[in-house]
């Protein structure tokens, strides 16, 4: 599987790797130039956000994993992720609170004169979105947006609408079918540049959600929410005992 290696050098930015997963290491004074460095290579590159869960997901030879392994940046959102990388007495990474990187992510396209495409949500709702990333972002060049749900047979016309306006981010959200998996199933075909998914950065932008409360992120209880939201997510806490045995099994096998 290829595992692709991120840009580095003076500025910090490394990558690690937690039970067989790769995680990036990406100080918050780094990311403007981190993002200049992938806009001006002329690459392709994903940015994905990992949870515990997706760290276990992304064990083993699925999609999902083939995502998560050649991602230009994987920014990790969990606690659990952090002290994993003390355990396994490797670099700890910095995690980011989704929503909170993405403003960074577009200050910085904007700041520069970049571009974005945006994909996702109804017709309606991305409308809203749209003008309040315009008055959130005047600088920000918003080169074209296309509704999600949209049918299998449309699926070539929005990626050829993407194509030819040729974004520096392509960010997708809520009906966009497999999410992640939707831009590493069109790699080939996506622009150069920046591609993210991000299902609550939009619920957020078209007022649809609120922004989860600094507090309760910085404690690491914000899942509470989501679980009201989500009430079937707590099987997953049967998970977590396979995490710990897998980090004990890592933590051995490197000593």
């Amino acid at each position: 599987m290829e595992t692709r290696t991120p840009i580095s050098g003076n500025d910090g930015h490394s990558r690690i790797s937690i039970i067989g997963v790769p995680v990036d290491v990406l100080p918050e004074k780094d990311i403007e130039e981190t993002v200049r460095n992938y806009l001006d290579d002329q690459g392709k590159h994903q940015i994905v956000f990992l949870t515990l869960w997706d760290l276990l997901r992304a064990r083993g030879n699925s999609d999902f994993a083939r995502t998560v392994h050649e991602a230009g940046l994987v920014i990790p959102t969990s606690k659990s992720i952090q002290k994993a990388a003390r355990f396994l007495k490797t670099r700890e990474p910095v995690r980011y609170m989704p929503f909170s990187f993405v403003i960074r992510l577009l200050g910085v396209l904007e700041k520069h004169g970049k571009s974005v495409y945006l994909v996702g949500l109804r017709p309606e709702a991305l409308h809203i979105a749209s003008g309040n990333l315009r008055d959130s972002f005047p600088g920000l060049q918003i080169v074209g947006r296309y509704a999600g749900y949209f049918s299998d047979e449309r699926e070539e016309d929005v990626v050829t609408a993407i194509k030819k306006a040729g974004p520096s981010l392509v960010l997708a959200g809520p009906g966009v079918k497999k999410g992640r998996l939707w831009f590493h199933k069109h790699r080939k075909e996506m622009p150069v540049g920046l591609s993210l998914w991000c299902g609550e950065c939009f619920e957020i932008f078209s007022g649809k959600r609120e922004k989860p409360a600094e507090k309760s992120w910085n404690r690491g209880t914000y899942w509470v929410r989501d679980l009201i939201r989500r009430p079937w997510t707590i099987l997953r806490v049967f998970y977590y005992s396979y995490f710990l045995l897998l980090l004990l099994f890592y933590r051995i096998k490197s000593s």
